[in-house]
């Protein structure tokens, strides 16, 4: 891949937060909370730990409501979210019992796809995954890189349009994480498919995003949104660009304001 894919600003909008609030009790998690994603983009949510960003996935996964706001998914209608969003969580929540390939499965197993097709969908893709040999071992046989893969398999092999991903590389070592980011930009280029991704790494939202939503917490709320440069990104080496570099100070500037404030 030469370069990240880029969405166009003229792209149908998949997914619109307007105002969207939230909490639980007397805890404001989420205030004022809007953004939008458009067809084809890769968007990541980018605040430190306590900002509401994994709260802000579970919204609109429709795991929980918001108690304010507006936010509506293209093709959904309101409140009928769940189920229809592909969420991996930070943790790759296998199923030690069950082979790779019925791990890969589970999710059209329970989306009611006949149980004589899951293997041909999860073959289909498990070479582009690097899974093809180790589909029939267990989890507690593979490397946490492995199992990360297995994970993502599962969940972009769900029939939906927007895939959210909560800190997919956030428990693994960094240099498994940084050969599984670039392998997630190959697979991403592969994929007809939205992706809003929640990080506190600022390499990597800079690395796999097209855009970048800048967040602060208490409570939580958007502060700034970036372009990312366009610029090729076969390597970390392309964190070294000059632009790439300036983005860098602006948004760490950004986050330390933040922390002053507080």
């Amino acid at each position: 891949m030469s370069e990240l894919r880029k969405a166009t600003t003229e792209s149908p909008a998949v997914l619109a937060l307007a105002g969207i609030g939230f909490g639980y009790g007397r805890d404001q998690v989420l205030s004022d909370v809007s953004l939008q994603v458009s067809r084809g983009e890769f968007v990541t949510v980018l605040g430190p730990s306590g900002c509401g960003k994994s709260s802000l996935l579970k919204l609109i996964a429709g795991v929980v409501e918001p108690s304010e706001g507006q936010l509506s998914l293209r093709h959904t209608t309101a409140g009928k979210r769940l189920g229809n969003i592909s969420l991996m969580q930070q943790r790759d929540l296998l199923l030690d019992w069950r082979t790779v390939a019925e791990n890969a499965g589970l999710g059209l197993e329970l989306s009611g796809i006949d149980s004589s097709e899951i293997p041909v969908h999860v073959k289909r893709i498990a070479e582009a995954f690097g899974l093809e040999d180790v589909l029939q071992r267990y989890p507690w046989e593979l490397s946490g890189g492995m199992r990360q893969r297995v994970a993502l398999m599962r969940t972009l092999l769900i029939d939906s349009e927007l895939v959210l991903l909560d800190e997919p590389f956030g428990a693994l070592d960094a240099i498994t994480r940084s050969k599984l980011q670039l392998w997630l930009l190959d697979v991403v280029d592969q994929q007809d498919k939205t992706f809003l991704m929640v990080s506190h790494d600022i390499d990597e939202a800079l690395l796999m995003s097209d855009r970048i939503v800048v967040m602060a917490p208490n409570p939580g709320r958007v502060i700034e949104e970036v372009v990312v440069p366009v610029i090729p990104k076969k390597s970390h080496q392309a964190l070294l660009e000059p632009e790439v570099l300036n983005l860098k100070r602006r948004i760490l500037s950004l986050l330390a304001n933040q922390e002053q404030v507080a």
